[in-house]
């Protein structure tokens, strides 16, 4: 039987040391093929390295078919293809601005390192959206038509799904126009998994703290949310999804990973007058992995 098990990573937002980390806990796991949704800058401080380490992957991988790259909504801002005032990070309450804030800054870095505008080519080229298999469709945000029968780019790179009525929306959304098995977004930081029920006509959330295998997908497809590598919400873990494939292709075996990095290393290389709230972020994380050791 011919398997393939490809790693779905997003939201590394400037975090190097989760984005290696990640990575790396991925390969020894087992994955083959790497699938990245975007998103890949903003919120943290390290943009260059983190965009090289992707970069770097991806240039081993695209040749020979294991890698699918996609941009977000900050890489989006960043490069200058998204006005900040069209996002607002809403979760972010009255510190959104916060968010927009960082992703001047990485701008500005990227823009002042030796190899900053390489980089940013390189982001600027990535798509929002794609199919990297037959029968599973991936966008940052969220992958919804518009009434032409055309992939919406502002949908793809802002829309958030997150709810158990949103996923079932963008369902009976993609079931007008095509016949998906899987479909993947990022964006929201939240860990998810959810199943299409024909018979109630809704998207029923499972867990993620199981692997799951799945048959019958071309009639009951499967939505996930990876989670987000380099700033979790929501008290959850650092993650990233395994996905084994096999030779049916109805069948899917779907293993949400969490991994540790080293925070104090991201808080060590904070500018002074970064937001807080990221800054807050990131020690919630380092008092969940102490707790866990603990």
């Amino acid at each position: 039987m011919n398997t393939k098990t490809v790693a779905v990573l997003s939201d590394t937002h400037s975090n190097a040391q989760a984005t290696c980390a990640a990575f790396q806990h991925a390969g020894e796991a087992g994955a083959d093929a790497f699938w990245f949704l975007g998103d890949a800058v903003g919120r943290g401080p390290s943009p260059v390295q983190t965009l090289n380490c992707l970069r770097n992957i991806w240039l081993q991988l695209e040749e020979e078919d294991r890698a699918a790259w996609l941009k977000g909504n900050h890489d989006a801002i960043v490069v200058g293809d998204l006005y900040a005032t069209m996002i607002g990070d809403q979760s972010l309450g009255p510190n959104n601005h916060a968010a927009t804030q960082t992703d001047f800054h990485n701008r500005d870095v990227l823009r002042n390192s030796q190899n900053g505008q390489t980089l940013l080519d390189f982001l600027r080229k990535l798509p929002s959206y794609a199919i990297p298999r037959e029968g599973v469709f991936v966008a940052h945000a969220a992958y919804y038509f518009d009434t032409q029968g055309t992939v919406n780019e502002t949908q793809a790179l802002t829309h958030s799904v997150k709810t158990d009525k949103e996923v079932t929306h963008l369902f009976q959304n993609i079931f007008q126009y095509a016949h998906p098995r899987l479909v993947l977004n990022g964006h929201t930081h939240y860990a998810g998994l959810w199943q299409w029920d024909p018979e109630q006509n809704v998207a029923v959330r499972l867990p993620t703290d199981q692997t799951l295998t799945f048959e019958g997908l071309s009639k009951r497809p499967v939505y996930i949310n990876p989670g987000s590598v380099g700033f979790p919400r929501g008290g959850t873990w650092p993650s990233y999804v395994l996905l084994t494939f096999s030779d049916d292709p109805d069948v899917l075996t779907v293993t949400f990973r969490r991994f540790v990095f080293d925070v104090q290393k991201v808080l060590n290389a904070l500018p002074h007058h970064y937001p807080s709230v990221f800054q807050d972020e990131l020690k919630r994380i380092a008092r969940l992995f102490n707790h866990h050791e603990g």
